[in-house]
């Protein structure tokens, strides 16, 4: 009898193992080479400037303005460290003490019925964006975290970082933290406040609810981006006095690429991205990172849009007609 059973538990546990070990065989199926790692680049927003110079136009799948992490202000890269991967540098690629403590936490988020709580990487980060798909479960977790310890072995430290904070959504149609700085503060990162840097490491987790156009996302964007500030003056990346003075910043969004002179120019930016999808292909436009200067003159294009305007609402007038009754 204890023989039968003893073969039963042996049985059992051999179809276990192979179940998981097809599982975790399927679930690393098809990831990127080593050599697709160190050559990979995000797409990147391709670029209409009219003839003074001025940007008038962008097309682009994701809006991304690639910058190097040189090129990079040291209070974005610590912010973003202190937001999402405090412990950036001394892992591997996954972190286990954080994995833990976030198993251990959602526990307890689901006994009170609480969101679940993430312990990804910055590298599985970056790792989950070079996979294909969007869905989140266990299957997609394995393949990020073999797929970062992968990353993290072909690739230093700073250029996952790089890649990170040039290919992370950060909502209002921004990709990257230079795109986000354009679309939310209309600056370069160069000219980025501690406070307005702070804000954008908030996004991550979940750009929706932290619009600051909206005021319940703003509220919540500030409670995060306080929580920022503390991490970063607990890693010496900051002083307090720092801290204080970016808590008492005001968000100030601005609405770029939008008014007269742009409505204005849309016929004619439509006939340039006409001309260079034909000539250099739909990739090329809108994954590319083209920079297009044409022959526009922003203000002629204003002044004759509104002398056509004027013009047809005269002869509007003129002839007294205002549509069927």
């Amino acid at each position: 009898m204890l023989r039968k059973v003893l073969i039963g538990i042996g049985i059992g546990a051999g179809v276990i193992v192979l179940a998981i070990g097809g599982f975790l065989f399927a679930a690393l199926q098809g990831l990127p080479s080593l050599e697709e790692l160190e050559h990979y680049v995000p797409p990147v927003t391709s670029r209409v400037h009219a003839g003074d110079g001025a940007l008038v136009a962008e097309f682009a799948r994701e809006q991304r303005v690639f910058v190097p992490i040189e090129q990079i202000p040291d209070n974005v890269k610590n912010a973003f460290i202190s937001a999402e991967d405090q412990h950036f540098f001394e892992h591997s690629g996954v972190d286990y003490q954080g994995l833990t403590r976030a198993m251990l936490t959602n526990v307890l988020n689901v006994l009170r019925g609480r969101r679940l709580e993430g312990a990804s990487t910055i590298t599985q980060q970056v790792a989950g964006n070079m996979l294909t798909g969007r869905e989140r479960n266990v299957y997609r977790k394995i393949r990020e975290a073999v797929l970062a310890q992968r990353v993290e072995k072909v690739l230093d430290k700073d250029r996952i970082l790089e890649l990170y904070l040039n290919q992370i959504y950060l909502g209002n149609h921004a990709f990257g933290v230079a795109a986000a700085a354009l679309n939310y503060f209309d600056k370069p990162l160069s000219e980025l406040t501690l406070g307005e840097a702070s804000f954008l490491a908030v996004l991550p987790k979940g750009p929706g609810n932290y619009d600051p156009r909206e005021p319940r996302g703003l509220a919540r964007a500030l409670a995060r981006r306080d929580y920022v500030l503390h991490n970063m003056v607990e890693r010496g990346f900051i002083t307090q006095a720092q801290a204080t003075a970016a808590h008492n910043e005001q968000i100030v969004t601005h609405d770029r690429l939008a008014g007269d002179q742009y409505v204005a120019a849309s016929q004619y930016v439509e006939e340039i991205r006409r001309q260079v999808q034909a000539q250099y292909g739909e990739q090329a436009l809108y994954d590319g990172g083209l920079s297009i200067r044409s022959t526009l003159n922003t203000g002629y294009q204003l002044i004759a849009a509104r002398a056509l305007r004027s013009g047809l609402e005269a002869y509007d007038r003129r002839h007294a007609w205002r549509g069927p009754i």
